[in-house]
């Protein structure tokens, strides 16, 4: 369960994007030119060599959206679940995504087999 509610606005928010391919096999594209892709960035260690940890997620998950090239907003999550639930929200949609792109590259094929087939 989503702790935060500034996550639930941030996926509320993409939620009315229309993304519409994928790009890169990492990044989301619209038709408007928006792209939300992702990154990752280690955590800082606190303390002595000895007794060190981390203060937050020893690794976080940075998703970056981008309109036209130009960069609009970053988003992290501070907590496991937060994380998790952003990206399980991006991986189903970039599946979502692909798996309509492949059923339009399937249908092409067959067309261009059948014409080819009648030539």
């Amino acid at each position: 369960m989503i702790k935060d509610k500034e996550v639930i606005e941030f996926i509320e928010k993409l939620e009315r994007v229309n993304f519409t391919s994928v790009k890169d096999r990492d990044t989301l594209v619209s038709r408007d030119g928006f792209e939300l892709s992702y990154s990752t960035k280690l955590g800082e260690l606190y303390g002595a060599k000895d007794n060190c940890g981390f203060a937050g997620l020893p690794v976080q998950l940075l998703f970056r959206v981008t309109k036209d090239g130009e960069y609009i907003q970053s988003w992290g999550c501070m907590e496991l679940e937060d994380t998790t639930e952003l990206a399980k929200w991006f991986v189903l949609k970039k599946n979502e995504l692909l798996s309509t792109q492949r059923e339009i590259e399937r249908k092409k094929e067959s067309v261009s087999q059948l014409i080819w087939k009648n030539i």
